[in-house]
């Protein structure tokens, strides 16, 4: 039987769905992932310069993290909906 993200890591699965992520299907979604590491050195023409705009993308979202005075506040908040906007 195919685990979920949340019977691997012992999160309750509603706790995810409540918050708005994911639960995947380890087997099943896992090879959908994206591997940064993998991104570098990859030779397909439409991945160059995948690497430098992954990294830009999540690196917002780590300044807006790491500013936040604690949890939940105002720039706490901002960094999920940064995960999704467009650039």
């Amino acid at each position: 039987m195919t685990k979920r993200f949340s019977d691997v890591f012992g999160i309750r699965h509603g706790e995810l769905v409540s918050s708005g992520a994911f639960d995947p299907f380890i087997a099943i979604d896992a090879p959908f992932y994206v591997d940064p590491f993998l991104l570098r050195t990859s030779a397909v023409p439409e991945m160059k310069g995948a690497e430098e705009t992954f990294r830009k993308h999540f690196e917002i979202v780590i300044t807006l993290l790491k500013s936040s005075q604690k949890r939940h506040d105002a720039v706490h908040r901002k960094a999920p909906s940064s995960l999704s906007s467009r650039r």
